[in-house]
């Protein structure tokens, strides 16, 4: 099973509380507490660590002994041994989640709300219309202002935020890349700028998306019920004045935003007619941040996820790969190993502040609990600021794939893939999950003018699906439509590249 990229939503924050008795109590004070700060454990982000080419997406990821079609670089640096001249100036790479796009749109389409909480407004005007209206028309207009404030809530946990027990991730992709192989060598300069953010739901929206009101007055007692529900909710967001705080009411989004700029040349060579070995060096700068976004700058989301690089660290590191030709069936037989020296990792802090409450026995200056004459206990309100800083850290594992690829025909080939045989990837659980399958079939017309590839395949215990355009062997286009591990949802994949 995939793993959820962001931890800080399962935080909770706790004052002591003790056990009370059966009997009457009364608060007689409230105590603010010194504010405090707590740490939590480091998550360990669970991305790519490697460049993956769209060709190699639509057909399952299987690329480790494939790379027939686009130089092959950042999966195993042995297929260099596949001597050619191949220039791609340059490659633009989008992945391209709707859901991520739907969230986005649907925020920005509603920054009133964001801003001034207008849904609230409209559902505390509707309880108040409801609690004097004197008439049944009068109570239905009321119910129908209700319903239409508690109509943005409802859409909001659905197309944004998700259930509390597994919110939606969202994030975007983009690749830019110069890469190009002339006989056995192999270079690359690339770009990859993911960002990604989470909106949790407020214990406003929360408890407002619990709330059940009749459209009808068909049910007196489950409006009742309701509208009392509704009041208690907004009187925790009201000030004496009756205004609405809309910092409390309203969700914050946590978002991570990383940038890898990564540099790297190879050399394949053969050692016999059915062996080759290849080894490429790669300079790696890693920026990476983690921030809260207020809810007022919803609109701009992602420019404000990647507006700061607060970390970054340059590194180099090496992969090594091997491709074995069996004699007589053209099956070929894949290992890669990348990442084989380590470059350290990256840590960036997410810094929330949480208002924590609870309650306690009311004592005397010599310890004893507090009685009312009527022989009630006294108890005190507790309320403590707590900013918890919650360390997230960037990994370059060591990845270790072997593959299979067998041509069918010179334009039909299928691969095998089983991705990350030392378990490293943060991804994955078991090695289901890193089962790769796929196939890639090639079509040729106009003297070799244009050409068609169709892609099918199988990665993540998902389906893929790619297809490719070769126009006047200069431009390339590709599409695919694969499940994305950073947001675990489908995604459009599209590249285009200039290419000889």
């Amino acid at each position: 099973m995939l793993r959820s990229i962001f931890g800080v939503g399962g935080i909770t924050i706790l004052l002591s509380i003790p056990a009370f008795s059966q009997g009457g109590y009364y608060q007689s004070r409230t105590v603010e507490l010194s504010p405090r700060t707590v740490w939590a454990p480091v998550t360990n982000m669970p991305i790519d660590v490697n460049r993956e080419d769209v060709k190699a997406i639509g057909m399952g990821r299987a690329q480790v002994a494939m790379g027939t079609t686009f130089t092959a670089l950042s999966y195993n640096p042995a297929l260099l041994a596949r001597k050619r001249f191949a220039l791609e100036v340059p490659s633009v790479q989008a992945s391209l989640p709707t859901e991520t796009y739907d969230a986005l749109f649907f925020m920005k389409d509603h920054m009133g709300e964001f801003k001034d909480a207008l849904f609230l407004k409209d559902v505390k005007a509707g309880v108040d219309a409801y609690k004097a209206a004197t008439t049944n028309t009068a109570r239905l207009a009321a119910l129908g202002r209700i319903q239409e404030g508690l109509r943005f809530p409802r859409e909001l946990l659905q197309t944004v935020i998700g259930p509390s027990n597994s919110p939606k991730t969202h994030g975007v992709l983009v690749i830019p890349s110069i890469t190009a192989q002339v006989g056995n060598w192999g270079f690359s300069v690339y770009g990859s700028l993911q960002s990604g953010f989470q909106v949790l739901q407020s214990s406003t929206l929360e408890q407002l998306a619990d709330v059940q009101l009749p459209a009808t007055l068909d049910d007196i007692v489950a409006i009742t019920r309701g509208i009392a529900a509704l009041s208690t909710v907004l009187d925790a967001v009201l000030t004496p004045d009756g205004e609405i705080v809309v910092d409390e009411a309203m969700p914050k989004a946590f978002a991570v935003s990383y940038m890898d700029i990564v540099g790297s040349a190879g050399y394949g060579m053969e050692l016999n007619k059915n062996l080759s070995v290849g080894a490429s060096l790669k300079i790696v700068n890693r920026r990476f941040s983690t921030k809260r976004v207020a809810s007022d700058t919803f609109d701009d989301l992602l420019g404000e996820v990647r507006k700061d690089f607060t970390e970054n660290v340059t590194g180099v590191t090496v992969d090594i790969g091997a491709l074995y030709r069996l004699p007589r069936t053209g099956t070929e037989l894949g290992l890669s190993v990348q990442n084989l020296l380590p470059i350290r990792a990256i840590r960036s802090s997410m810094n929330a502040k949480f208002t924590a409450s609870g309650t306690d026995y009311d004592r005397d200056g010599l310890g004893q609990v507090i009685l009312n004459a009527a022989g009630d206990t006294a108890l005190v309100g507790l309320e403590q600021q707590v900013t918890v800083d919650a360390p997230f850290e960037l990994q370059m594992p060591i990845i270790v794939s072997i593959g299979a690829r067998h041509p069918i025909t010179p334009d039909w080939d299928v691969a095998l893939d089983v991705h990350d045989v030392a378990k490293q990837d943060l991804r994955y659980d078991n090695y289901v999950d890193r089962v790769r399958v796929g196939t890639e079939y090639r079509l040729h017309a106009f003297a070799q003018w244009l050409g068609i590839a169709g892609r099918l395949g199988m990665a993540d215990r998902q389906w893929t699906l790619g297809l490719g355009l070769n126009l006047g062997r200069v431009l390339q286009i590709d599409g695919a439509y694969a499940h994305d591990s950073y947001v675990q949802a489908r995604s459009y994949f599209l590249q285009a590249r200039l290419g000889w």
